[in-house]
């Protein structure tokens, strides 16, 4: 699979999301860290995401066993193991979304690295119209379902969200990934050389998934249809 899109002039090189790996670099915690940051929780979560079994149903038991072992051979340390919330992640593939990822899960592909130019002045405001300049976008892509006619993007979020005002920090969410997801729908289906019919942020802090195209929040408890 080709991720390059045709060289133009030499550009300048934006990173979205994280960096560019065929899988997550092993992040360097420190033992002695009392409180893990959110950062850190973050990236142990796709860890997770990234090696568990999508060809059986998830169970706490499973995830904590391979937690566990993500422990043991020090890509993680136990401190952010534990602030991992294994269960949410069970949640999630109790939904309608998570039983059709487990269901077509041999045509399911996860943390895609893609590289992709994109005239500078798509991308960034009052910059110079013609101006000839691209930028270079590095991204991973959280998982992607390849159907026989069509791709259904998502990506996991674990940002911390205030409940006290939870719809005004929804549309801000919404707002903060929308850039970052059609970048990635644009490079999936140059890529694929199909649409993406489905684009879902699945925030697993709060048990929530957004359809991105119709910004339709569910509950993870309530039923919802993917495309």
């Amino acid at each position: 699979m080709e991720w390059q899109a045709d060289n133009r002039m030499a550009p300048h090189t934006l990173i979205v999301n994280r960096a560019v790996e065929a899988t997550l670099p092993q992040p360097k915690f420190i033992e002695t860290m009392e409180q893990p940051s959110t950062a850190e929780v973050g990236i142990a979560t796709h860890q997770l995401l990234q090696k568990m079994d999508l060809s059986e149903t998830p169970s706490v038991e499973q995830l904590t066993v391979l937690l566990m072992e993500l422990v043991e051979t020090k890509v993680i340390t136990l401190a952010v193991a534990d602030r991992v919330n294994v269960n949410q992640i069970v949640e999630f593939y109790q939904t309608e979304l998570g039983i059709e990822i487990l269901t077509n899960y041999q045509n399911v592909h996860r943390e895609k690295p893609f590289s992709m130019l994109i005239p500078a002045d798509e991308l960034i405001k009052d910059y110079p119209k013609n101006s000839m300049d691209d930028l270079l976008i590095h991204g991973i892509i959280d998982g992607y379902l390849e159907k026989e006619d069509s791709c259904l993007l998502y990506d996991y979020k674990t940002d911390h969200i205030y409940l006290n005002n939870e719809k005004e920090e929804l549309q801000k969410i919404i707002k903060k990934y929308r850039g970052q997801l059609n970048l990635y729908k644009k490079a999936l289906q140059q890529a694929m050389n199909k649409p993406v019919k489905g684009i879902y942020l699945i925030l697993l802090s709060i048990g929530k998934i957004i359809d991105m195209e119709t910004e339709e929040i569910v509950e993870m408890t309530q039923p919802m249809k993917s495309n």
